[in-house]
């Protein structure tokens, strides 16, 4: 048995809709959670992983935090040239990761961030967060209140 996650709280999965590029608030739930992809980091993983997530996609994970910046911006820090870059190493790497979303909040609680993480199967999720690369990364980033839950796909 592998180590548990040492950070962020276990949510229970809620019913979950993922949409594409271009979907605004008015075509979500009300009260849902509006989440935009920071395309220049995702792009970054997708490439260095060379997979294709139509089909592939058995899991996915979502993680959320309360970035703790000054000035509160993830998404800025994630369009800094030297954050993109180092993104794909990291993700490209990582035993059954298809992409990592890194996403923010535009709707909804709105001081939120973190990733949708697509993944070849369920077990490759549980191995990441009991990893101390999950631990390294998540200890590393400014945030707190993180949150993640696992969906597990037909």
């Amino acid at each position: 048995m592998g180590r548990k996650a040492s950070i962020g709280t276990k949510l229970t999965p809620a019913d979950a809709t993922l949409t594409g590029f271009g979907a605004s608030p008015a075509t979500v739930n009300k009260g849902a959670q509006f989440l935009e992809v920071y395309k220049g980091a995702t792009e970054a993983v997708l490439e260095a992983t060379g997979k294709d997530y139509a089909g592939s996609t058995k899991a996915v994970l979502v993680v959320l935090g309360t970035p703790d910046l000054v000035p509160p911006n993830f998404k800025a820090m994630l369009e800094e040239p030297t954050v993109v870059g180092t993104m794909g190493a990291i993700f490209g790497e990582l035993q059954g990761c298809i992409v990592k979303h890194f996403v923010g909040s535009t709707w909804g609680d709105r001081n939120r961030g973190g990733g949708i993480y697509f993944f070849t199967a369920p077990e490759h999720i549980d191995a990441y967060l009991a990893s101390s690369e999950w631990e390294v990364m998540s200890k590393g980033t400014p945030w707190s209140d993180v949150t993640y839950a696992k969906y597990v796909l037909g």
